[in-house]
C-alpha cells in the first residue's frame, strides 16, 4: 500500500494562511477590474467539495474544477460550474473514492472535443495515482474509466501536472516520482478502440538531467512535448525541458535551460508554448529576491535558448512563489496567479505584451478568495478564470472571474 508521499500544499501552508485571512480579510485594494466569486467552497468533510486546486474550460463554456477533498469519500473531486440565468451552478460530477482511482487530485482536467475529461490522482489505498477518463452519459451523470493505476516502480508514481492531448488523441502527462531511477517519467496513453495502452517516454535521471517533474505539459504543432523539472540541471535548482518524436517511435530528450537562482528556481508549474517557439513559465523560488520569476525562453538558433526574467517577485503587493504557471492571449498577454504576496493572499497578475514589468488585475482579500495554486484560464473575451485554494465564505476555496 503506497504512503502519502506527496504533502499537500494545505498541510504546509495552513497554520500561515489561517493567520493571513484572519488579518487582512477585511482589507481590499481596489483596481479597475472587476472580481467575482462563482462559488465559494464549503468546508471540507464527507459530501462538502473543498480546496479547489485547479480549472478548466470545456468548448460549451463549462468551467471544471479538481478539488482535493471533500465529495462523498472525502477524497477529492471533480466539480462542474455552468453558466446559468447570469449566474454559475455548481455540480459535484465525481467524488473520488481513494481506492484504485486514487485520492488527493492534484491536476486539472483537460477535455476533448467529445467532452470526455481526462486527469490524474495523486495516491489511493491501492495504488500510487491513476489517469482517468471521465465520460459524459445520455443521462446526464459521469462515467470514470481508470486508464493506469500507477505501480510505483517502473512506470512512475503520483501524477501532478495537468496532461495534454495532441491531435491524434494520444495523452501525455508526467509523474513526478518513479521510473527507473525514482526521479519520475513521462508517459503517454494510447487509444485503440476503447483499449488504452500506457508506455513511459523517458526516466528523468535526476542530476543535469533534471528530475521531479510537478508541472504540466505543453505540445507544439510538430509533436513536441515541453515541461520542466523542480530540481536538478547544472545547479541542481530546475530545468526546462523539450521531448522530440523520432523515427521508430523513438524520442529525443534535451535540457533547454537549466536554472541558476538569480533567474529562478524550483519551477512547480509546466511552461506555455508561444508564437515561434517561445516558452513562457515561472518559478517558486530564485530570483533577485527569491520569491520566484516569471520567465521568457527565446530560441535563438542551433538549439539554444535565451532567457529573459520578465518579473522578480518580492513578496511586497507584486506577489511571491508562483506555484502557478501563465496563460497568453491572443494578443500576447501573460496572465498568471502568485501564490502569496499582496495582502498576504495572492494575487493575480498581468504581464503587457512587449513589456517586462507586472500589473496587478488583483489582490486576493480572503472573502474574495486567497491562495490560488492553479494556472487561471482565459474564456474567448480575455475574461480569467481560476481558483483559489483557500478563502470564500468559508475559507475552503473559490472560483473566481475576473473581468478587465
Amino acid at each position: 500500500m503506497p504512503s502519502q508521499y506527496f504533502r499537500s500544499r494545505r498541510f504546509l501552508d495552513i497554520k500561515l494562511t489561517l493567520v493571513i485571512v484572519a488579518l487582512c480579510g477585511s482589507s481590499l485594494l481596489s483596481y479597475a477590474q472587476t472580481e467575482t466569486v462563482l462559488y465559494s467552497y464549503p468546508p471540507g468533510g464527507i459530501g462538502n467539495p473543498s480546496f479547489p486546486i485547479g480549472s478548466s474550460f470545456d468548448s460549451a463554456g463549462n468551467l471544471y474544477v479538481t478539488t482535493q477533498e471533500g465529495g462523498a469519500n472525502n477524497a477529492g473531486s471533480i466539480s462542474q460550474l455552468s453558466p446559468s440565468g447570469g449566474g454559475w451552478n455548481e455540480t459535484t460530477i465525481y467524488s473520488f473514492t481513494g481506492a484504485d482511482d486514487g485520492a488527493l487530485p492534484w491536476t486539472a482536467v483537460v477535455a476533448d472535443s467529445e467532452g470526455n475529461l481526462y486527469g490524474g490522482s495523486s495516491n489511493g489505498t491501492t495504488t500510487w495515482g491513476a489517469v482517468y477518463e471521465l465520460s459524459p452519459t445520455t443521462v446526464g451523470s459521469w462515467t470514470l474509466t481508470v486508464l493506469h493505476d500507477f505501480a510505483g516502480g517502473v512506470d512512475g508514481a503520483q501524477p501532478v501536472g495537468a496532461m495534454v492531448l495532441d491531435p491524434s488523441g494520444k495523452l501525455f502527462g508526467t509523474a513526478y516520482y518513479g521510473g527507473t531511477t525514482t526521479n519520475g517519467v513521462v508517459f503517454e496513453l494510447t487509444r485503440s478502440g476503447s483499449v488504452w495502452t500506457y508506455s513511459v517516454i523517458h526516466n528523468f535521471s535526476g542530476g543535469a538531467g533534471g528530475g521531479a517533474p510537478y508541472g504540466a505539459l505543453a505540445i507544439d504543432s510538430r509533436g513536441n512535448l515541453y515541461g520542466t523539472t523542480n530540481v536538478g540541471g547544472s545547479s541542481g535548482l530546475g530545468t526546462v525541458f523539450r521531448l522530440s518524436p523520432v523515427g521508430g517511435g523513438g524520442w529525443r530528450y534535451v535540457v533547454l535551460h537549466s536554472f541558476s537562482g538569480a533567474d529562478g528556481a524550483s519551477p512547480w508549474a509546466g511552461v506555455t508554448a508561444g508564437p515561434n517557439g517561445t516558452l513562457y513559465g515561472t518559478t517558486t523560488a530564485g530570483g533577485t529576491a527569491g520569491y520566484g520569476v516569471v520567465y521568457r525562453l527565446t530560441p535563438i538558433g542551433g538549439g539554444a535558448y535565451h532567457e529573459t526574467v520578465m518579473h522578480s517577485f518580492t513578496n511586497r503587493a507584486d506577489g511571491a512563489s508562483p506555484d502557478a504557471g501563465v496563460v497568453l492571449d491572443a494578443h500576447g498577454n501573460l496572465f498568471g496567479a502568485a501564490y502569496k504576496g499582496g495582502t498576504g493572499n495572492g494575487v493575480i497578475y498581468e504581464i503587457p505584451h512587449g513589456a517586462t514589468g507586472e500589473t496587478i488585475l488583483w489582490v486576493f482579500n480572503g472573502e474574495s478568495g486567497a491562495s490560488p495554486f492553479g494556472t487561471p484560464v482565459l474564456d474567448s473575451a480575455g475574461n480569467v478564470y481560476g481558483t483559489t485554494f483557500y478563502g470564500g465564505r468559508f475559507s475552503s476555496g473559490a472560483a473566481f472571474e475576473i473581468v478587465p
